[in-house]
């Protein structure tokens, strides 16, 4: 009997390159894919894939992201939201993704972002792709979150930054889950981070505060918020990998990329590639 298959693409900014270099050995060796769940550069990729775009495509977009590109479409914002307002790289996505809805999909397509406001994660598979996918890469206090309904949308690596369960709880019944996810940015220490920032807005007395100040400190509104809120969601939230004999998992070698490297898409494709290619063959 048919298994319907997932592919499960995780968060890591330019790391998640990999993740092209997964699909194109995946179609090589004739591996279907059913349905793909993404997060943060996962949804990026997953929902370009799953519109339509060829892997050919997919390499050729990569490719064209040189490192000015990438600073023109950081649209600096005045707003206290986000330093990012994201219209860049929204107006981006809208001309490259063949798609506009999940309902015009080729395939199921899921994203998952967090509701900052309650730590919740949160998977949406219908409406507007692009405002989605968006929501799914908000870095809190870098971009300007996504609303959506009465929530407050950013990255869904907060809450899993690889959502196999997301898969399994849709149907899936394989999943090919690829970790590009690191600590070479330091990642590690964002928990120290949070007690630092944490406790020395704990000790600030909001009565000796400028009155012209105190809207800095507007929680549902401030970039400040936001980050400290990341941080105490990261800080409480355990993640960890579900193990599974139906789980593949792929970690391909992209400790040499950080983040924001985003020039880098020949190195995460070759190395997603590699990584993939090595576990076909005990491909069942």
């Amino acid at each position: 009997m048919y298994k319907k298959t997932a592919l499960v693409l995780g968060g890591g900014g330019a790391r998640g390159y990999a993740h092209i270099g997964v699909i194109k050995a995946l179609e090589e060796a004739g591996i279907g894919i059913d349905m793909i769940v993404g997060t943060s550069i996962g949804a990026i990729v997953g929902a370009g894939y799953a519109s339509g775009l060829t892997v050919e495509e997919l390499e050729s977009v990569a490719g064209s992201m040189t490192m000015r590109k990438f600073i023109e479409l950081m649209d600096i914002s005045v707003s206290s939201q986000g330093l990012i307002k994201g219209k860049g790289i929204s107006d981006f996505l809208r001309q490259t993704v063949k798609k506009q809805s999940f309902e015009e999909l080729n395939l199921p397509f899921y994203t998952v972002s967090t509701n900052i406001l309650t730590g919740e994660k949160i998977v949406i598979g219908e409406g507007d792709l692009i405002n989605a996918v968006m929501a799914s890469m908000a870095i809190p206090g870098l971009f300007t979150p996504i609303r959506y309904e009465d929530k407050i949308l950013v990255d869904g690596t907060l809450v899993d930054f690889l959502p196999i369960k997301v898969a399994i709880q849709n149907g899936a019944e394989n999943v090919i889950a690829v970790n590009v996810s690191s600590d070479v940015d330091g990642m590690s220490s964002l928990s120290k981070i949070y007690s630092y920032v944490r406790g020395a807005l704990d000790k600030v007395e909001i009565a000796a505060i400028p009155q012209n100040f105190k809207g800095v400190l507007d929680r549902h509104q401030n970039a400040l918020y936001f980050t400290v809120k990341a941080l105490e969601i990261m800080n409480t939230k355990k993640q960890s990998i579900q193990r599974a004999p139906n789980v593949i998992m792929l970690t391909p070698s992209v400790k040499d990329i950080r983040w924001y490297n985003f020039h880098k898409s020949k190195e995460g494709i070759e190395a997603g590639y590699e990584a993939a290619s090595g576990m076909i063959d005990n491909y069942n």
